[in-house]
């Protein structure tokens, strides 16, 4: 695990390299191309517009073509009152760096006053210079977005991680079943959901259409799931007298994992629950202390795994058909 962790890691590092490096000669070569000065700049631009999600760099891309609007505008001003030296830029850099602030721009605030800087000490803004500075923007900005297209979700890996979670709670039901000890498996479930959390919200930022809310559910319903059987088995270690009961709650959580399935709705367990519980509240009432601690403990467990059913016959409920769909795609 630590092997294959490290060898991605190894591999991003050097694709992240590979596209800041491509990206930025790229930018420069058509800067340069056009006759471009400081053409440079357009590569350096390239490189910042390199963000780690493809929703992130177009929501800077845009973040930064209003700042620069914005920065066209006020220097524009400060250079015309002020003349093309120092002072005018230094009162530029303070209006403009408090409007990034306070419009949450902060990340545009350096790369396009190096462009502005251009105008200093050329006898002001003409409209050739602010097309030589547009132009180096728009290259790089484009250059950089061109780069990151390649950005896409990884749903084969959140389908992994996704079945991988369903084994860990199987495993964890069959160990509720036969009286054996689930905190193991659900320890690595607890692991495996927080891992398809991160690649469900990457997959989301990675996608400019639809956003895996439907996934992003189904980990938010296991891990409430995980909660519950977390509790289960705190209870069912608490049983000391093992009344005949006990035996009946087992087979029903032994019916649960062996009818776990992701297109179950859960109506068919939901019935022989409540058929239990029925069954249960006929019974004579216990005969001493220990076995009416036991029976209650036992009651509590059914309503824990009463709300563990409901949860997943409403998520069924909501997004049942999106699965058959899903499934039937896939196959």
């Amino acid at each position: 695990m630590w092997k294959r962790t490290h060898n991605d890691r190894t591999r991003g590092l050097l694709l992240t390299g590979l596209k800041a490096a491509g990206s930025a000669a790229v930018a420069i070569a058509v800067a340069s191309a056009i006759h471009l000065q400081f053409n440079a700049t357009a590569g350096i631009i390239a490189i910042l517009s390199l963000m780690g999600t493809k929703r992130e760099t177009v929501k800077v891309a845009l973040g930064r073509l209003m700042a620069y609007g914005s920065a066209l505008l006020i220097a524009f001003v400060c250079f015309s009152l002020f003349g093309d030296g120092l002072l005018a830029f230094g009162i530029y850099l303070f209006v403009f760096a408090s409007l990034c602030y306070a419009c949450s721009w902060g990340y545009a605030t350096a790369m396009i006053s190096v462009l502005i800087s251009h105008f200093m000490g050329t006898g002001g803004m003409t409209w050739t210079q602010v097309g030589n500075e547009s132009l180096l923007f728009l290259i790089g900005t484009t250059c950089g977005i061109l780069t990151n297209l390649h950005l896409h979700p990884d749903e084969a890996r959140l389908d992994a991680l996704l079945r991988q979670a369903d084994e860990q709670m199987r495993a964890a039901l069959r160990a509720l079943a036969e009286a054996a000890d689930a905190r193991k498996p659900l320890i690595l479930l607890g692991e495996t959901l927080r891992q398809a959390d991160e690649c469900a919200a990457k997959n989301a930022e990675n996608s400019l259409t639809d956003a895996p809310t439907r996934e992003i559910h189904y980990i938010d319903m296991r891990r409430q799931q995980r909660r519950i059987l977390l509790q289960v088995t705190k209870d069912a270690q608490k049983v000391q007298g093992h009344p005949p009961q006990e035996a009946e709650v087992r087979a029903l959580i032994g019916r649960i994992f062996a009818e776990y399935d992701r297109e179950n709705d859960c109506t068919s367990l939901l019935s022989a629950l409540h058929d239990l519980l029925a069954e249960m509240q006929r019974q004579p009432l216990p005969a001493t202390r220990g076995e009416f601690e036991d029976r209650a403990l036992l009651y509590v467990l059914l309503r824990r795994m009463e709300d563990f059913l409901l949860l997943k016959r409403e998520f069924y409920e909501t997004y049942g058909y999106e699965i058959n769909h899903q499934l039937e795609r896939k196959s």
